[in-house]
């Protein structure tokens, strides 16, 4: 009996915490740590080199540094409001306090530890410090250390190096914007992002013109920057993918591979006529940013809360670069470029980053379908299985010739006799 109700005891202050922790959970957990299926392939990409925002990498050592000056930044940023501090500190104040629980359900709930004091504090001082670099970053490439600017940028776009959009934007209407009642926040991320993009053409403004434009972080931000992809369409719950063909098969199929030049950086089309189909692909240019960049917008579409667009990306390159020859192929097509480290380290990086994708939805489906179509035409059947090259195809069409020759003098000989 006694063993029974001590049993009892226990299953009841299990049953109260699994309850408790369930409703301690966050509703719209958006800054969170990533699964290690992804970060095992490259776990610097994920931890920040110079500067930690939010709480999760708060205490690693190597961002001390700049922590320690950060109350710095921050009274600069302040005492540029011509109001008095304590006035503008009370501001800011007013703005974070009453959303704390807002905030606190951004993260995951072992780092919901923090007091209220302290988390104001640690939401204040970060915010302070983006604003900072916002508004110091043409000073700071032109005349101290472009490096600097791009490593403390590339640690702002990690998705574990996060404080929510919310309170960047309310923080930098108390500040910047009462001396600057022109500037554009959504502006100036857009520029100091410029030199992270993964793609070479220009972060689409627009999709942030749209009044009422709401984003988790900065990281989302640069997520929404490659919205809409006018060209890709979703069909929501469709994740199969068309078996595919690599550049060197295509390219024996006699597909021609152009780089797209349009505003659509994630723009993959293929178009087929019986004459010469076409690959139109952007330009693959990878390096330790763009690698960065990468793995933490992959990582951002892995709870399924929006289009799968760097992932699909991946999934497509994955399938079109599996060897070095393939990559060596678009790099003398200058639709990619070369990586210091060599075609195979490109090669292993796109595998690798397509092993930790969860393909909830393939976005460049009707193009793999049309490719597929087309390979398995017999005009691209015949050209991959006997034009492989163009001394296949000129023997080829030399052999077809002389057996239509040898036929039409067969066929004289016999009418002769």
């Amino acid at each position: 009996m006694e063993v029974s109700n001590h049993v009892d005891a226990i299953v009841d202050i299990l049953v109260d915490s699994v309850i408790e922790t369930h409703d301690a959970l966050p509703k719209d957990k958006t800054i969170y740590t990533v699964p290690s299926r992804l970060r095992d392939y490259s776990p610097n990409s994920f931890t920040p080199r110079l500067v930690s925002i939010g709480p999760l990498h708060k205490e690693h050592k190597n961002v001390q540094d700049i922590e320690e000056g950060k109350v710095v930044l921050f009274k600069e940023v302040l005492e540029k409001v011509n109001s008095p501090l304590k006035k503008t500190i009370e501001a800011c104040v007013l703005k974070v306090h009453p959303r704390l629980n807002d905030i606190r359900a951004c993260y995951s709930l072992s780092n919901n530890t923090y007091q209220d004091v302290d988390l104001v504090k640690m939401m204040l001082m970060d915010a302070c410090f983006i604003l900072f670099l916002l508004t110091h970053s043409d000073y700071m490439s032109k005349r101290e250390n472009p490096v600097l600017l791009l490593s403390l940028v590339s640690d702002l776009v990690l998705i574990e190096n996060q404080i929510p959009f919310f309170v960047l934007h309310d923080i930098f209407e108390c500040t910047v914007l009462k001396c600057q009642p022109t500037a554009s926040l959504n502006m100036m991320l857009l520029k100091v992002l410029e030199s992270v993009k993964p793609f070479e053409a220009e972060l689409n403004a627009e999709i942030h013109a749209k009044t009422g434009a709401k984003y988790d972080h900065i990281l989302d931000f640069l997520h929404r920057s490659y919205e809409p992809i006018t060209n890709v369409s979703s069909s929501g719950s469709t994740v199969f993918v068309p078996p595919s063909y690599s550049v060197t098969e295509l390219e024996k199929a006699g597909v021609k591979f152009v780089l797209n030049k349009d505003s659509k950086p994630l723009a993959i089309n293929f178009e087929s006529n019986w004459r010469k189909p076409i690959l139109t692909l952007p330009l693959l240019s990878i390096d330790v940013y763009t690698e960065l960049v990468f793995y933490n917008l992959i990582a951002l579409e892995l709870p399924r809360l929006r289009s799968a667009y760097f992932t699909s990306y991946v999934v497509a390159m994955m399938n079109l670069v599996k060897t070095t020859e393939d990559h060596l192929k678009l790099q003398g097509l200058k639709i990619a470029r070369n990586n210091p480290s060599g075609p195979e380290y490109v090669v292993e990086l796109i595998h690798n980053l397509s092993k930790g994708c969860d393909l909830k939805e393939f976005l460049y489906n009707k193009d793999w379908e049309k490719m597929h179509e087309y390979c398995n035409s017999p005009l691209g059947w015949t050209r991959r299985t006997y034009f492989s090259g163009a001394w296949s195809y000129i023997a080829s069409i030399s052999g077809l010739i002389i057996f239509i020759l040898t036929v039409i003098q067969t066929y004289c000989s016999v009418r002769g006799k």
